[in-house]
């Protein structure tokens, strides 16, 4: 081989490396994850799925927007990028969720339903939600009654910032939220959840929405973080008699904040008469005026 042939030899093997990708493609666990995301949310009928129908094609191409629909990468680690978020809000997902911790960088997760309008109906929260210690951001909030179930422990979810599953119609109690200090936006607001508010104490919370569920026991402390207008604590049967409190006044547009527990518990324990009850009520009315009219025309 001649001197010539040797050198474009050479040249096409450095051209071939320079142009190839810096990592594969994402690990084929992750892969799996996704594929079960889409059977089990009934894939086939979502909005948008750009990538979703095509299993064995290319995910992510870099760090930012993913070639599937809703999928951010990022978090190269020198042999292959990663799955960050996903993000299929309003996208017609419906049906359980199925584990997640396959993707090992999960920071966000977003498949909430606008206003509860159930353009997404999900049945369940991701079976290891705990386990998720990655995780930034999590909503599901709106996808209505049917997405049932407790809320785990959050307490190893130290990077989580946000968390909505508010309209739906979780059981159980409130998880303990001690030791989050990144978490600003607790929502949960909506659901059937019972027992007592959790401490809030050191936490940087700027919205608590726990409204509108079955909790009882006094409220905590409220934090100095939370923003006038963006917390909830009524309807909730909470206990007698309610402590003053300007903060919890500020940060729920109410003064006095329990107004409308006061106001829900009033209208809750006044019975409401039946037909048969009104019936009577009116022919008693009957009967008096009659006898007052005969008393009348003795006089």
């Amino acid at each position: 081989m001649s001197w010539f042939s040797k050198w474009q030899a050479a040249a096409a093997v450095l051209l071939s490396t320079s142009l190839s990708p810096a990592f594969a493609d994402i690990p084929a666990s992750e892969r799996a994850v996704l594929q079960a995301l889409y059977t089990s949310t009934n894939g086939a009928n979502w909005v948008a799925k750009t990538g979703w129908e095509t299993p064995g094609s290319t995910v992510c191409t870099g760090n930012g927007p993913g070639a599937w629909f809703g999928i951010t990468c990022g978090a190269n680690d020198g042999t292959n990028d990663h799955i960050v978020a996903i993000r299929l809000p309003d996208n017609k997902l419906s049906g359980p969720l199925p584990a997640l911790a396959g993707l090992t960088e999960l920071r966000g997760f977003i498949a909430f339903s606008t206003n509860g309008d159930g353009s997404s109906t999900l049945t369940s929260l991701p079976p290891d939600l705990a386990s998720l210690t990655s995780l930034r951001n999590f909503s599901v909030a709106g996808n209505g009654p049917g997405l049932t179930g407790t809320i785990p422990s959050l307490s190893a979810l130290t990077n989580l910032e946000t968390f909505r599953v508010n309209f739906n119609g979780l059981t159980g109690s409130l998880p303990s939220l001690s030791g989050l200090t990144n978490l600003t936006i607790f929502l949960a607001q909506n659901n059937q959840l019972s027992g007592t508010i959790p401490d809030l104490t050191g936490l940087k919370l700027t919205s608590f929405m726990v409204g509108n569920n079955r909790l009882t026991g006094s409220p905590p402390t409220a934090p100095a973080t939370l923003v006038a207008n963006e917390s909830s604590l009524c309807t909730n049967p909470l206990s007698k008699p309610y402590a003053d409190s300007p903060a919890w006044n500020t940060a729920t547009g109410s003064t006095p904040w329990w107004r409308a527990c006061d106001t829900a518990s009033v209208a809750s324990t006044t019975p409401v008469p039946t037909l048969s009850e009104w019936a009577l009520l009116l022919l008693g009315g009957l009967l008096a005026a009659v006898v007052a009219l005969r008393r009348n025309g003795r006089a």
